[in-house]
């Protein structure tokens, strides 16, 4: 089964909310685990710099179209845990999506619409279309599960520079975030993980208060 699967109905062209949960700290709201440095620079300024725990994958939507010819376009689909499928109906006549393995409650489309669910555990799903499945309107989707990346360490070398540890997956690639109000964030580095665990050095660390997160890249 789908772990708590939610399903959006909204027309298609309409917003959908987007969703991402924190591992955060104990200065704010949902948040814990805040590393703090204090450095003295000349005995005249204090620096605080706090190092967020990693912001588990920010979840993505993907879309699957219906199409007149009768097919789920794309089929096959490779997503993560937390990810929202929208299937989007550009038919002229109502689309179903039936689960195979009975992991959602079957839902209709009409025509210039769309339906969405967020797949919160890993798997493999099919699922068909009931009038037109018979004729090949099927599909799939593979859902990989998430290790969220966890950071720690937190090392101020020297006053330009600010170091830590990204506990991560091998190959996969991680996008470097700062903030100075966690508010507004600009990505400022993005590497592929050489290995589980490595270490990771922000060379232009001049902020006097500073915040970092890490998500998981495409």
């Amino acid at each position: 089964m789908v772990d708590g699967p939610v399903r959006l109905n909204r027309s298609a062209s309409g917003p959908l909310k987007a969703h991402s949960s924190w591992i955060g700290s104990s200065t704010s709201p949902n948040h814990e685990d805040v590393f703090k440095w204090q450095s003295d620079s000349i005995h005249r300024l204090c620096a605080a710099l706090a190092l967020l725990a990693a912001l588990p994958v920010l979840a993505t939507e993907h879309f699957v179209h219906m199409t007149s010819l009768f097919t789920f376009n794309p089929a096959s689909l490779v997503i993560d845990v937390g990810d929202t499928v929208t299937w989007v109906n550009q038919d002229t006549e109502d689309h179903d999506v039936v689960s195979d393995t009975g992991d959602w409650t079957t839902f209709v489309v009409p025509p210039d619409e769309s339906s969405s669910l967020i797949f919160s555990g890993p798997g493999i799903f099919p699922y068909r279309d009931s009038l037109y499945g018979p004729a090949g309107m099927t599909g799939s989707i593979t859902v990989n599960d998430v290790v969220p990346p966890t950071l720690s360490a937190p090392l101020r070398p020297n006053s330009g520079q600010f170091q830590f540890t990204i506990s991560g997956t091998a190959g996969l690639t991680y996008i470097i975030e700062t903030s100075s109000n966690l508010t507004n964030w600009v990505a400022v580095d993005t590497n592929v993980a050489p290995s589980n665990v490595f270490n990771y050095t922000n060379t232009s660390a001049t902020n006097l208060t500073q915040f970092y997160r890490v998500k998981r890249g495409p």
